[in-house]
């Protein structure tokens, strides 16, 4: 993620994926931000973003659209729900 912001860059998918991994690894929101510089709302939003799994991330990835973590974020309580993701 660090390296991504300063050098070769990854798209917001990815960057979500690597937030939600060092999440599940066990580090905090407090160290995620601390490590990539993200503001509070960009780490939370980023971790939940990552969450996203099957039917929502192929859908997102798909799109020609220039996601930020927030929106991605937006449609976790959905990922379930394949007629409210159309």
């Amino acid at each position: 993620m660090i390296t991504s912001r300063y050098r070769e860059s990854l798209n917001v998918h990815e960057e979500a994926a690597a937030l939600f991994s060092a999440s599940e690894s066990g580090m905090t929101r407090a160290q995620i931000r601390k490590a990539t510089v993200l503001s509070r709302e960009e780490a939370r939003h980023g971790v939940r973003a990552g969450g996203l799994i099957g039917n929502a991330r192929e859908l997102v990835a798909e799109m020609d659209y220039a996601w930020t973590f927030d929106q991605l974020a937006l449609l976790a309580p959905y990922q379930y729900d394949p007629d409210a993701l159309e």
